[in-house]
């Protein structure tokens, strides 16, 4: 099930909420695919609104917020971004199985810039990703 989270947050997080708990009551475990909804937007980092810590939000105009960051870093940062909220809402926790993806040309990596060492890549995205949530919230396995 694709889940927008930017779209009506509320509902998104009801729904979510809702199936988990079907899930567990079936013994099934509860997983998601972690992608960047700001899809092929150039200038953009999904994030939670900072008046309202239970939306969120594509900033469309990232650049004059995060003006050093690169695209990569840009899908970096929602990625890291949603998972926050996530385990904020309650919806991943430490039996959510997540798996760190994207569902478009970004980000652009060929050749040496495939590493982890390469800030905004997806190698390293997903070791910020531990490193940042998952460790601290014991959450890795």
């Amino acid at each position: 099930m694709d889940m927008d989270l930017t779209y009506i947050t509320s509902y998104s997080l009801e729904v979510l909420h809702m199936n988990k708990q079907i899930l567990n009551s079936l013994n099934i475990s509860f997983g998601i695919n972690l992608v960047d909804q700001c899809v092929e937007i150039d200038n953009c980092v999904a994030e939670i609104l900072s008046t309202d810590h239970s939306q969120f939000v594509l900033n469309l105009d990232a650049k004059s917020k995060y003006s050093n960051l690169t695209r990569n870093q840009m899908q970096e940062l929602s990625l890291i971004n949603v998972l926050n909220f996530l385990i904020n809402q309650n919806i991943v926790d430490k039996d959510t199985h997540i798996a760190i993806t994207s569902w478009t040309t970004w980000p652009i990596e060929t050749g040496q810039q495939t590493n982890e060492l390469r800030s905004g890549g997806m190698a390293h995205t997903a070791n910020e990703i531990f490193e940042q949530i998952l460790i601290p919230h014991s959450f890795a396995k």
